[in-house]
């Protein structure tokens, strides 16, 4: 039996996580619960949802594309990204959004990382019934071929800013970094449009709190002011990573956050 603090929030929250989750997830989850697990549904029902998917700043899509996001940078072959990718698809995500949080997991969280969460994804895409899975349709948002560096720099500007040129010569490690940066992150998976310029700086602030990697949270989180997202929306973020990443990562992202502010203000 779960333990309660506030029986209102408890049954807001396991009513949302079975909207969410799905009523089957929740009764098996509930039926498989031992004393172990008293504390985690009490947290799960009252906080990540009473008190967070409750709130409406952010669509329930945008949540899901943050929360999968941050539980792939940091369990990527766990069963909580199973369930919430099954959450993602019923809460409006597609097979193509879901294929972009993968590639920004691999991209800015390593490969072996990107590896795993594909596997689970996977998994979780191939048990989901057929009534649900049609939310999970692929579609095609390459940008094509082109001049894969001018696109790419152009963009990457326009996210990031003006970035003093790099001196060093062309066959210099920074130098083949740098190029990348322009060439394939910024000329192809960020000009990728299954996700917009908003929702990929949501997944990467996601990327950004699950995987605990926040000396640059700064950098993104202004990239996303710039590029159209809200600050309420940005706040949202990180009260999700509150519950989903831990309070020590969202004591971190929350003073990137009001540095961010002070100096947009400022």
């Amino acid at each position: 039996m779960s333990v309660v603090g506030d029986p209102e929030l408890s049954e807001l929250g396991a009513r949302l996580r079975g909207e969410i989750l799905g009523r089957e997830r929740l009764e098996q989850a509930l039926a498989d619960e031992d004393d172990l697990d008293e504390f985690y549904h009490l947290y799960g029902h009252e906080c990540c949802y009473a008190l967070v998917w409750a709130r409406d700043a952010l669509t329930r899509r945008e949540r899901s594309l943050a929360v999968v996001a941050m539980i792939a940078a940091q369990a990527p072959a766990s069963k909580t990204l199973q369930v919430h990718v099954r959450g993602a698809v019923r809460n409006g995500c597609s097979r193509a959004q879901l294929r972009q949080i993968l590639a920004m997991v691999t991209w800015y969280a390593g490969v072996p990382v990107g590896s795993q969460a594909t596997a689970t994804v996977r998994a979780a895409l191939q048990s989901i019934p057929e009534a649900e899975a049609k939310n999970a349709d692929a579609s095609d948002g390459d940008p094509g071929p082109g001049d894969l560096i001018s696109r790419g720099r152009e963009l990457r500007r326009r996210v990031l800013g003006e970035s003093p040129p790099v001196e060093e010569p062309a066959h210099a490690a920074h130098a083949v970094h740098e190029r990348a940066q322009d060439s394939h992150y910024f000329g192809m998976l960020w000009s990728n449009t299954d996700l917009t310029l908003e929702q990929r700086s949501i997944v990467l602030l996601g990327v950004i709190c699950g995987s605990n990697r926040m000396d640059d949270a700064e950098i993104w989180l202004a990239a996303a002011l710039r590029v159209g997202c809200k600050r309420e929306e940005l706040e949202e973020i990180l009260l999700s990573a509150a519950f989903y990443c831990g309070e020590l990562v969202y004591a971190r992202a929350r003073r990137a956050f009001l540095s961010v502010i002070a100096e947009d203000n400022g």
